[in-house]
């Protein structure tokens, strides 16, 4: 008799009408695939009665690259006082890069776990419990001594700004996002630009802080003969990610009381940029028409509604995390080589292709 044919990963993703990836990073609890995947995947794992093997049984082709402890598992640190479901409801752009991260692992088959670790002390008892064999390290870095122990693992950092780390480091080119965003604006003859921004780095030297976006713009700007109008308040932002809007207003105020008004303004994140257009129809200036608007991250949440949609200055947040897999990756199997910090271009999504 006949043996009953063996339902696989790929019965599942057929029935559930996705990809092999997604069902495995369902499998592994990988965070940030969308809720009617998850729920359309289960329904097909029920419908098959495909039950996954146990984690330590999970041996796909590509699981079986042998890396420092041969079994294939990523750890995803949260350092700071910021937790997973923080970061989903408060930062789509970190959300992001933690679905880019899992992406590259899921299309290897490799583990991830998560975890949220405040401090570099955590990490260093993390590292003596368990053996890892690599690790994506993200958020704010601790102010307590950079554990050694990190040296004996294979680290990436995304995003961010780490001082004490050592390791590679992938970012956004925070200065390029700057310089096209004052170009796209120049190609349209604007030359009297304001921008507003919590923060402006001066710093000719540093390239990881997002003040460099705010640098690069009224640098381009005004070496080109252009005027900017800078508007900063480091209080723009709470402690919950939430716009402080009296003193966004209070920035539009003197946006609106320029002379001549500048005719174009540069937002330097996403997260302002609904108020931004609120604040200016309350003061009878209509965005696009009056005043043209580009602004920073590509994070859809913040910019789904408005109209006309604004020009948007993309930092590929979601390949910054398959870029720390890639780099984490080659970084196990070249661990001598000298480390890098390497900066992701940046592009424009015109607002015509965003209508």
């Amino acid at each position: 008799m006949a043996s009953a044919p063996t339902i696989t990963i790929l019965d599942v993703a057929r029935v559930a009408g996705v990809s092999k990836g997604t069902v495995s990073r369902v499998i592994n609890n990988v965070p940030g695939v969308a809720a009617s995947n998850v729920e359309a995947i289960r329904k097909a794992m029920a419908q098959l009665q495909y039950v996954p093997l146990p984690v330590e049984r999970r041996r796909g082709p590509k699981s079986r690259m042998r890396f420092a402890a041969g079994e294939g598992n990523i750890a995803l640190l949260l350092l700071g006082h910021r937790d997973l479901k923080w970061i989903f409801d408060h930062q789509p752009v970190y959300a992001s890069v933690i679905h880019g991260v899992g992406a590259a692992l899921a299309s290897r088959d490799l583990n991830l776990i998560v975890r949220h670790v405040p401090s570099y002390d955590g990490v260093r008892a993390m590292l003596q419990q368990s053996r890892w064999d690599g690790l994506v390290l993200f958020g704010v870095e601790p102010e307590d001594e950079f554990p050694q122990e990190l040296l004996r693992t294979p680290a990436v950092w995304a995003m961010g700004n780490p001082v004490h780390f050592v390791g590679d480091h992938i970012l956004p080119n925070h200065l390029m996002m700057g310089k096209i965003a004052a170009e796209y604006l120049q190609k349209r003859g604007h030359t009297n630009c304001a921008m507003i921004t919590d923060v402006l780095n001066s710093d000719p030297i540093g390239e990881a802080t997002r003040g460099r976006r705010s640098l690069g713009f009224a640098a381009t700007m005004e070496n080109a003969g252009g005027h900017v109008l800078k508007l900063i308040d480091a209080k723009l932002l709470g402690s919950e990610n939430q716009v402080n809007e009296p003193r966004l207003a209070a920035l539009l105020d003197q946006f609106v009381a320029a002379t001549p008004r500048p005719t174009a303004l540069f937002v330097a994140m996403d997260v302002f940029t609904a108020s931004v257009y609120r604040l200016l129809l309350e003061r009878k200036l209509h965005p696009g028409q009056d005043v043209q608007i580009i602004t920073c991250n590509n994070e859809r949440p913040y910019l789904t509604g408005l109209h006309p949609a604004p020009a948007v200055v993309d930092i590929h947040a979601d390949y910054v995390g398959k870029r720390a897999i890639e780099r984490l990756l080659w970084r196990m199997k070249h661990p001598a080589d000298p480390y890098e910090k390497v900066l992701i271009a940046p592009s424009i999504v015109d607002a015509e292709a965003i209508a």
